[in-house]
């Protein structure tokens, strides 16, 4: 059985109240109350969350997720900016001078000291449009010309929070939870912060053992090294008693020559 972590942190029901990360994330996707949300200095700008939900369900989800953030906390947790992405070498060993990146930026959760991804969507399917009338006579008038397919998306109104895929070295898959008309997100947040630790714990096994079999091959190329450069220096020392061998071979054949 699981160990599911205690939550004591109350659901939060005022997005004025909510941490500087929730209320950047809310003025970003324009909630209707944007205008009330205060920042500190230096707060108004940087990463926000990964949502995807309809415009009625927005308010619901940015609460959500600062309920969830400081349910994190407790836990020792806490956002984390996106990594810094790598610079490519071109020659000589100059750095390519890269534009900042235009769009948003997205926070991940640092869990126990590893880097976990998540985000807050709303279930919904996509359901085709009938063609319009204009499509209809076009049609008629050229069989051949096919109208194209046209969907709208249709939201249930029920959030998931989603843990994103972890691609390799850790090659784990993602993990969603799911709201009902009979359960909240709220009270899956024990079994959805016990994942995140098992998670946490899996990618510090991987850590460990990356590190472990880059000592065994740092050792091994040691071990390599250390053997090549004693068959160089044998291989001098080879050299050096053969040519002294062979200067001691013409020194007593020059004596016998002397004597004689």
């Amino acid at each position: 059985d699981v160990d599911l972590p205690a939550i004591t942190v109350a659901v939060t029901t005022d997005l004025t109240q909510a941490s500087d990360l929730v209320k950047r994330t809310a003025r970003h996707y324009k909630h209707p109350r944007r205008a009330e949300l205060k920042f500190t200095r230096g707060e108004a700008h940087g990463p926000i969350l990964r949502l995807h939900v309809s415009p009625a369900s927005l308010d619901r989800a940015l609460l959500l997720a600062d309920t969830f953030l400081r349910a994190a906390t407790e836990q020792g947790w806490s956002p984390i900016p996106p990594p810094e992405p790598e610079s490519p070498r071109y020659g000589y060993g100059r750095t390519a001078v890269h534009a900042q990146p235009s769009g948003p930026t997205y926070a991940d959760l640092a869990v126990d000291g590893h880097r976990i991804q998540f985000q807050v969507e709303e279930r919904a399917d996509q359901r085709p449009l009938p063609p319009t009338p204009a499509e209809l006579n076009r049609q008629k008038r050229h069989p051949g010309d096919r109208p194209t397919p046209r969907t709208e998306t249709v939201w249930s109104g029920h959030l998931r929070l989603k843990r994103t895929r972890l691609d390799y070295p850790y090659d784990i898959a993602a993990k969603s939870w799911y709201e009902t008309n009979h359960r909240t997100l709220e009270t899956l947040f024990p079994r959805i912060l016990a994942d995140f630790r098992a998670v946490a714990t899996r990618m510090q096994v991987i850590d460990e053992e990356i590190a472990r079999e880059q000592r065994e091959h740092e050792e091994q190329e040691r071990r390599q090294q250390a053997l090549a450069e004693r068959r160089e220096a044998n291989q001098k020392l080879i050299w050096q008693l053969e040519h002294q061998a062979g200067a001691w071979h013409r020194a007593q054949f020059l004596r016998r020559y002397v004597r004689a």
